[in-house]
């Protein structure tokens, strides 16, 4: 998570979409009045902080600042989360791994954690980007902000040599499976699909 107290705006990291690369940019457009909130300072998670706990930790931040997210499609993103996580939980084939979406196993994030109201479904930030279109997005946020313009010229964390993410899906159960953790309402909500 990024709290930017000169340009006030907070940038809440949803797991896989870029989101170290977002810091760090976001991090550029400040003079170092901004917070980084990472690992070990005292917030549970490891800079990925829910909503939720935002509006208790920074409660006037949260009323007053301009507050921004970035998505992923939810079968590309899962795809990404299994090359991130398939070491620590001993997996090595695809679809073992769409197993956990099911269990919820190992601190799986949807979009009501971070997107939507969990309860009442309303969009919870002011902002949506998405990782598909992640330098004209970024871009958006910069002309809303009246910040300097630039592009986001890496993406610190991306798997090489990865295939595309409709070929890990070898049967239907699977892209259902995702379909349903990640919740079919949302993720039409945010004009995704799986194509």
């Amino acid at each position: 998570m990024y709290i930017s107290h000169e340009h006030k705006f907070i940038f809440l990291r949803f797991p896989r979409v870029a989101s170290t690369t977002l810091v760090e940019h976001f991090a550029l457009l400040d003079s170092g009045s901004g917070v980084r909130i990472k690992a070990g300072m005292g917030y549970r998670g490891n800079g990925h902080i829910v909503p939720a706990d935002v509006m208790k930790l920074f409660p006037d931040e949260w009323g007053k600042y301009f507050k921004i997210v970035f998505v992923r499609n939810p079968w590309d993103m899962y795809v990404s989360l299994y090359h991130h996580l398939r070491r620590r939980f001993g997996v090595r084939r695809f679809d073992e791994f769409v197993l956990f979406a099911r269990s919820g196993t190992g601190g799986l994030y949807k979009y009501d954690d971070y997107v939507f109201d969990r309860h009442s479904g309303e969009l919870l930030v002011d902002f949506v980007g998405r990782f598909e279109s992640l330098n004209e997005d970024f871009k958006k946020v910069q002309a809303i902000l009246k910040t300097p313009e630039f592009s986001i010229s890496t993406h610190k964390h991306k798997t090489p040599n990865r295939k595309d993410y409709r070929d890990y899906y070898t049967s239907q159960w699977m892209i259902e499976r995702i379909r349903e953790f990640y919740d079919a309402e949302l993720i039409a909500k945010l004009g995704y699909e799986f194509i």
